[in-house]
């Protein structure tokens, strides 16, 4: 009888390493570690970078956003549903209709499920713009067994043949695998856990290269990005994200709207300041928690946006927890933005001054020069000799703050005595 045993063990144990070998040659390793990162996969050249971890907390269930299911049961948005601007708005925006499209995903992946097979853990979507105007896109996908299983089961002709009339066609080059599916086709492969599926085969060969040659250097792992961008403390579960400004607004067609007749010298500034154009890759973060925080460090073309700037950009940087330390010290904690800055207060003010409407530049041209004082070493004769006077007397700093028009608590008083903010 322990013979017998002994056979029957020693045969199951060589039927599980057969099993094991025809699975890991057919499909894939079943005990096979997990890619660590994602952001070596990425493409420098990227326009667009969207990442979003433990995605299925943010819906309730998909594809319903567990915010905005908060945010319909209340009475100011119900106020804004009814409104005319809302009701012209919605069908230009799509909302509804892209919801309800959403709502098939569901349905179209199954047997699997999109947030605990797919979507749930990590989701990243990377696009490059296409010659044409047209996004260029691919996801990456943190897959469970029954995804990974699925994505090369699509390989054989008899799991194409399970998938009914879901699967189209089928080809494999490049270790890239393009099926189509209800019409659609797609690009995909694996590596690891990470399922990538993407509308274009160069960019998903472009991010198997990546993959299996070990990654590049990340555009999330830059210096810059870490300094400028990310914290030492998150606040609730950020989502990164980097946007190519200027081939966005090209593709998306972003422009300025025409000025109008009377314009505001101020918005004329930011007008010709910030133009799409001067501005390349965008990289930051939005932290999502009990609070809103953005971060992000853009490349500029500083050539251009020097003349612009009226001297804004010239100045010497300051420490950014110096410069909070000094607002904070300033400023009540109620105010609703408070800012600083460092800037060559001659080269600004002439700026504003080149900006003016010829006729008022002639008005105040002739005011300026009748003015009498009685120093006779200073007589200005124009307007740009006024501000150059009064540049010399300040400094090269400005801090300002924006408090809410409405009572709120002081700390420090007693609780519930609301105090008026000081209009000055």
């Amino acid at each position: 009888m322990k013979r017998f045993l002994k056979i029957v063990v020693v045969l199951a144990l060589f039927a599980v390493a057969i099993s094991y070998v025809l699975f890991r040659v057919l499909f894939f390793d079943p005990f096979g570690s997990a890619r660590p990162e994602l952001d070596s996969m990425i493409p420098a050249d990227a326009d667009v970078v969207l990442r979003r971890r433990e995605l299925d907390k943010d819906f309730d269930p998909f594809p319903m956003p567990r915010f905005w299911k908060t945010l319909r049961i209340k009475k100011d948005w119900n106020a804004l549903a009814r409104t005319r601007f809302w009701k012209e708005l919605e069908p230009k925006l799509g909302m509804e209709a892209a919801y309800k499209k959403a709502e098939k995903i569901p349905d179209q992946l199954k047997p699997l499920e999109l947030m605990a097979d797919l979507a749930g853990r990590e989701a990243l979507v990377v696009g490059k713009w296409r010659s044409n105007g047209t996004l260029a896109f691919a996801a990456f996908l943190r897959g469970s067994f029954r995804a990974k299983f699925a994505v090369e089961a699509v390989k054989f002709g008899l799991g194409r043949k399970l998938a009914g009339d879901a699967i189209q066609s089928y080809k494999k080059k490049d270790g890239i695998r393009s099926v189509k599916v209800n019409g659609q086709a797609w690009h995909l492969f694996r590596v690891d856990d990470v399922l990538v599926a993407g509308n274009d085969f160069e960019l998903v060969k472009q991010i198997r290269g990546l993959a299996e040659g070990g990654g590049a250097r990340s555009m999330f792992d830059s210096p810059v990005y870490r300094s400028a961008v990310l914290t030492q403390q998150e606040i609730g579960r950020p989502v990164d994200f980097v946007l190519d400004v200027a081939d966005a607004a090209k593709n998306l067609g972003w422009r300025w709207p025409p000025p109008p007749p009377g314009e505001l010298v101020s918005d004329r500034f930011l007008r010709e300041l910030l133009v799409p154009d001067r501005f390349g890759q965008a990289m930051g973060r939005i932290a999502l928690g009990n609070q809103v925080d953005l971060a992000f460090h853009a490349a500029a073309d500083f050539a251009t946006l020097r003349p612009a700037a009226g001297g804004i950009l010239d100045a010497p940087t300051m420490d950014v927890a110096d410069m909070w330390k000094f607002c904070g010290a300033v400023f009540p904690a109620e105010v609703a933005l408070a800012g600083y800055v460092r800037f060559d207060v001659k080269q600004f003010l002439r700026r504003i001054e080149g900006l003016l409407e010829n006729d008022l530049r002639n008005l105040l041209n002739d005011a300026v020069a009748q003015l009498r004082t009685p120093d006779r070493q200073f007589q200005p004769k124009s307007t740009v000799e006024l501000l150059d006077t009064f540049a010399g007397l300040v400094g090269d700093e400005c801090a300002f703050a924006i408090e809410p028009d409405a009572p709120y608590h002081v700390p420090g008083t007693p609780v519930g005595q609301m105090l008026i903010p000081n209009p000055e």
